[in-house]
């Protein structure tokens, strides 16, 4: 688990939002600024209407394993931010479980309790038997790209798209979408390119070594990229690429199982099983599977952080 407990709150917020109602609006983060009782910032808040109601609800989340089960006083912070921020419902949400104090004291205040807790084989097994799964990337390199520009026939015009792709690399954004001024890289226009041309990985051997390819993207006139040049935007109407593709077959072994609990009174609210993260196009993403009572197993590819370990190590 990061250091500031990102994962446990994604996990937290995914599992809840899928649960509430429809129309939920989730937040995470969410700072506030206070007259009387100052500003806030809140791990998870969810809004939205129940019947006539209009709800306003605050999760918070404790990953501290060396600091063991979740104590009275932070049950009682929790009770003084539902009150001086105006929640309708808090839960508070622990790694580590919460003190018999602390139990009592939730129920005394009407704050709900969840626990996120590793599952044992034999917990699992009867739902997820896979040990590893397999999974099939593409790989993409960027070796060298040539953009053809409306307009540039000039002698001085040449020599500034010279200038320009000579400072350019494969992941600079450069490259402007008109339609939502978005900034793409040219690898993004490449790995676009190859999308559309799936022909490039008939011939590709799984696990074998890269094949070089050539492509030329065309971008007719409404759907054009555009880059600046002397400070004018000149529209791109056709990209050379030279690169590599691959097809790389990965084996993501079992990461993590875990479930998550109603600490009160042990109700599962969701089975959680992890696959080991590996990365597509420079990002790490992992593959999670969900078994939540009364809806089935639903799958979810998340990204990531570097360093992320499991829930609650």
């Amino acid at each position: 688990m990061s250091s500031d407990g990102k994962r446990l709150e994604n996990l937290v917020a995914w599992i809840e939002s899928t649960l509430a109602p429809n129309g939920f609006e989730v937040v995470q983060n969410l700072r506030t600024r206070g007259t009387e009782v100052g500003g806030g910032e809140f791990d998870i808040v969810l809004q939205g209407r129940v019947g006539s109601l209009n709800l306003k609800w605050l999760i918070e989340c404790r990953d501290r394993p060396s600091e063991g089960p979740a104590p009275s006083s932070w049950v009682q912070q929790l009770m003084g931010r539902k009150q001086g921020f105006g929640f309708d419902v808090v839960t508070a949400v622990s790694t580590t479980g919460f003190t018999a104090d602390a139990l009592a004291m939730a129920r005394t205040f009407r704050i709900s309790t969840r626990t996120v807790k590793g599952l044992t084989p034999e917990e699992f097994s009867s739902w997820v038997s896979a040990p590893f799964i397999t999974s099939q990337c593409r790989r993409m390199e960027l070796e060298g790209a040539s953009f053809l520009l409306d307009g540039v026939s000039t002698p001085e015009r040449q020599a500034a798209l010279q200038s320009v792709m000579n400072s350019l690399r494969g992941d600079t954004p450069a490259l402007k979408v008109p339609q939502t001024g978005e900034l793409h890289a040219a690898y993004t226009a490449f790995v676009g390119a190859v999308g559309s041309n799936e022909e490039v990985f008939s011939s590709v051997e799984v696990n074998g070594p890269l094949r070089k390819v050539r492509l030329k993207a065309e971008y007719p006139e409404g759907n054009r990229y555009f880059l600046e040049l002397q400070g004018e935007d000149v529209g791109v109407y056709a990209i050379e690429f030279r690169g590599s593709v691959g097809i790389e077959e990965v084996v993501m072994p079992l990461d993590e199982a875990a479930k998550y609990v109603d600490s009160d009174n042990g109700e599962v609210k969701s089975l959680l099983v992890t696959y080991a993260p590996h990365l597509m196009l420079g990002m790490k993403f992992q593959l999670e599977l969900h078994n939540i009572p009364g809806r089935g197993t639903e799958i979810l590819f998340r990204r990531v952080a570097d360093d992320d370990p499991p829930v609650g190590s």
